[in-house]
């Protein structure tokens, strides 16, 4: 087990992570960091208060992430499913296409 020092808020905090996680885990101290900055320190008295509504901020960010990717899942399926369709139609249009080929052909012999 790895051991790091964030800072957030103003504090160094003594993390425990696995070995080889220590940079993903400074970055993602960064954005917590980036979002408390964010709070204005008039609308939320306190540290934890202004703690509180960072996690909240980013909460509703990945919250609508999720929504996005979810979104961009059913239309990808949807398109998969357009795909097959248009795979059937193009076999028919082609079959289609060579019996006429076929009929012009018999046609000239």
């Amino acid at each position: 087990m790895a051991k790091v020092k964030l800072k957030v808020a103003g504090r160094t905090y003594d993390i425990g992570c696995e070995a080889g996680h220590e940079a993903q885990l400074r970055s993602l101290a960064e954005v917590v960091d980036a979002k408390v900055r964010q709070v204005p320190p008039k609308s939320a008295s306190g540290e934890s208060r202004r703690l509180l509504l960072a996690a909240l901020m980013l909460a509703e960010e990945l919250s609508n992430a999720l929504a996005r990717a979810s979104a961009a899942e059913e239309a990808a399926a949807k398109l998969g499913i357009d795909l097959v369709n248009l795979e059937v139609q193009a076999g028919e249009i082609i079959a289609e296409a060579a019996k006429r080929i076929d009929g012009i052909g018999a046609d000239w012999e």
